[in-house]
């Protein structure tokens, strides 16, 4: 076994790591990237220092809110971001490590961390604020610590490296708990090594269980945010023990009943790995996977560990199965680094160890390009407005708008929490109170509305509500749908006044035209009022036309943000109403409102005026 100290691999470890933190910087998130996603909630919580999803994850919460705090650089979102390429890199470093240790070729031991570099899953994970960076390296770390310690005890060495696996795990059980599957293969590898060696080293026990212990104390993070809680508002709901433990979670493993599940078979996870890292690198897995077995503790350790990891990916049914075979995905990369390990070794006696080892490069070369074709996330064409099932979520829009000191804006979880980053990071109304909640059941929204109602203050939704309709009047607040227990009796003394009916039940009485923050377009706001009670659905289709009549564009919803429909009016409410257009330009134009029977498209009624 190569001694894993030697300058030379650890220069060539740092190159590895500084290689791969350009290349995950240069393909970083810029920001928010889904707002239904884990990633938000990491993006945003060390700024509160509010507590993670289940099962907590102390140690990275820590880690996230000192960045927040100390480190003032850049946005928020991408300090979290720039914060998962850091540990993937140095995840991409020691696993160079661990294939010297393993007794792989330096070009066996640089291909496997290539591999798992630039393999799709791992390098998403490295641009955006995810948990799985930081498991892989301490994953890689545990390794390397016990390959460590075991060519400590070839020469007769203390435990020091042993004590430092253990406080490895300490830190893993205090962030991402998959890594016990590793603790198998860690004890069997520590008895064959303890087994195979003449001096018996004796075991350090005290010290190892400080070591394990020690990490443990970042689970005191959730008690002392108690107070701030998650930011879905469950923890204080369930506590401690049920928040560490996963108790909701339960359900996941093989799918019984889990509204989630979606069973695959194991030739899946067969597919996936080719997609990760292409059929030629399982081949030399294959390869390698004998090859390896000559040296039968690290082979255990090694194949142990993946047998575990693949287990547990197959049971635990969630949607994206891709980051929880990440571990089994690295230990077959090291597998192929010692396939070409093996190959090198078997052609070097045949041809000169320059062209052998030249060839060898142009093969690893070409592999990683054709891994790498497509394999980059490619956050250029993120949209500027997020969007969350199906509707656009202009945060800053919506926090831009006049709204009451007393305003409460309700809407689902991932948009609640949007709003809450951008209130931590712009100046954009911080008095407002934001309520998140998930799609289904609707009730629990109208719940909040009506609460909000009750308690004196002035809700408003981000997108429609099934049943609100029913119970109160809304009306448009900019991008927002405001809810009153009461309808408009006057109209806004923002709004130019108009008179122009579009048939016996509809008037238009009021319009006014303003910028959207972020978007190059114009919000044309109008007040209706209902004259008479409609018994069918109408739709509206509000037009921008240039100074020759031509539509320039033109938005055809149902009332209110497609949220009050016409059979919902009440007789003499006003209704403020909004609708997005391309800018107005500097040269004439005219705007255009036609209402039309929702089902037939049949027009019942327009107006035309100049601004």
């Amino acid at each position: 076994m190569p001694r894993l100290s030697a300058l030379s691999d650890r220069r060539l470890a740092l190159l590895i790591a500084l290689a791969a933190l350009l290349i995950y910087l240069v393909t970083l998130a810029p920001g928010v990237v889904n707002l239904a996603d884990d990633s938000l909630e990491f993006q945003y919580l060390g700024w509160p220092a509010a507590i993670p999803h289940p099962t907590g994850y102390p140690l990275y919460a820590t880690l996230l809110t000192a960045l927040a705090h100390l480190v003032p650089i850049g946005e928020l979102a991408w300090r979290a971001n720039a914060l998962s390429a850091l540990f993937a890199s140095a995840a991409v470093a020691l696993t160079y490590l661990v294939g010297r240790g393993m007794a792989l070729s330096r070009i066996g031991a640089g291909a496997a961390a290539a591999f798992i570099a630039l393999s799709p899953t791992f390098w998403a994970n490295a641009t955006v604020a995810e948990v799985y960076a930081l498991h892989l390296c301490l994953v890689a770390a545990l390794l390397f610590a016990l390959l460590r310690w075991s060519d400590e005890v070839e020469r007769g060495g203390d435990g020091r490296w042993l004590i430092a696996a253990a406080a490895v795990v300490g830190l893993g059980l205090a962030h991402h708990r998959m890594i016990v599957l590793w603790l198998p293969a860690a004890l069997l590898f520590w008895g064959l090594i303890r087994r195979r060696s003449a001096a018996r080293p004796a075991t350090p026990w005290a010290a190892l269980v400080l070591a394990l212990l020690l990490p443990l104390a970042f689970y005191l993070y959730l008690p002392l945010r108690a107070q701030v809680g998650s930011l879905d508002g469950g923890y204080s709901e369930v506590g401690f023990g049920c928040w560490v433990t996963a108790c909701q979670y339960q359900n996941t493993f093989f799918g019984q009943s889990n509204p989630l599940a979606d069973p695959v078979p194991p030739r899946f996870f067969l597919t996936l790995t080719a997609r990760e890292i292409g059929w030629l690198v399982i081949a030399l897995a294959l390869v390698g996977g004998v090859w390896l077995g000559r040296d039968r503790p690290p082979w255990l350790l090694l194949v142990g560990g993946i047998l575990t990891n693949a287990l547990f990916a197959m049971a635990y049914v969630v949607p994206d199965r891709g980051p929880f075979w990440l571990p089994a995905l690295w230990g077959i990369a090291l597998l192929a680094g010692g396939g070409l390990s093996a190959v090198q070794r078997r052609l070097t006696p045949r041809l000169s160890p320059t062209l052998t080892n030249g060839a060898l490069a142009v093969l690893l070369a070409l592999l990683l390009l054709w891994q790498a074709r497509g394999a980059a996330p490619d956050y250029r064409a993120l949209a500027p407005i997020p969007v969350q099932h199906g509707e656009r979520v202009n945060g800053r829009d919506m926090l831009a708008q006049p709204l009451p000191e007393n305003s409460v804006i309700i809407g689902l979880q991932g948009e609640a929490v949007y709003l809450d980053y951008l209130k931590a990071t712009a100046p954009l109304t911080p008095m407002v109170r934001t309520v998140g909640l998930p799609t289904d059941p609707p009730g629990l929204r109208l719940e909040a509305v009506a609460s909000a109602l009750a308690a004196g203050e002035s809700p408003f939704l981000t997108r429609p509500l099934a049943g609100a309709e029913a119970r109160w009047s809304l009306s448009a607040f900019g991008p927002l749908i405001a809810v009153h227990d009461t309808p408009f009796n006057q109209i806004p003394a923002s709004f130019a006044p108009l008179a122009i009916p579009l048939n016996d039940a509809v008037t238009l009485v009021g319009w006014r035209s303003d910028g959207i923050v972020d978007e190059a377009a114009q919000r044309l706001s109008v007040v209706w009022r209902v004259e008479q009670p409609i018994a069918e659905s109408w739709k509206l289709s509000a037009r921008w036309l240039d100074g020759t009549g031509t539509v320039v564009g033109q938005q055809d919803l149902i009332p209110v943000h497609n949220a009050y429909p016409t059979t919902a009016w009440r007789a003499g409410e006003l209704i403020v109403d909004a609708y997005r257009l391309p800018p107005r330009g500097s040269v004439g134009g005219s705007y255009q409102l036609i209402l039309y029977r929702a089902e037939s498209g049949e027009e019942i009624g327009r107006a035309e005026w100049q601004p």
